[in-house]
């Protein structure tokens, strides 16, 4: 395992995190993944990692969590920076909406960690 390839690329979460907080993400989040996606599985295809569905899905899994936990720590400035969220939560006690972002971060982040680890897998087999 290359843990500093991987660790490198989990900041991804934490990028995407502080920007999803400011509200830079707001209609282009979708886009800001599929971006970075492409970007890890170029840099783990370039480095010729071994294991390399078990990096991929490592990374995605690290980006679930650190995302989650970041719009956590700053739920406030996320809420009132993202109106699409309100709408989702409404009726929905604020402290009740941070743990429920809290706990579906990694579930997010198991299922971005298979999609990368297949994704870097295919990409191995056409282009590795």
């Amino acid at each position: 395992m290359n843990w500093k390839t991987v660790w490198s690329l989990a900041l991804v979460g934490l990028l995407m995190g502080f920007l999803s907080v400011g509200g830079f993400t707001k209609h282009y989040e979708f886009w800001f993944w599929l971006l970075f996606s492409g970007i890890t599985i170029f840099i783990l295809l370039k480095k010729q990692v071994s294991k390399l569905f078990l990096h991929a899905f490592l990374i995605g899994l690290s980006w679930g969590i650190l995302n989650a936990v970041v719009q956590c720590a700053f739920f406030n400035s996320y809420f009132s920076n993202n109106p699409q969220l309100q709408a989702s939560f409404d009726g929905i006690p604020l402290a009740q909406a941070r743990w429920y972002m809290l706990l579906t971060g990694p579930v997010i982040g198991l299922m971005v960690g298979i999609a990368l680890g297949g994704l870097a897998w295919l990409g191995k087999k056409f282009f590795g």
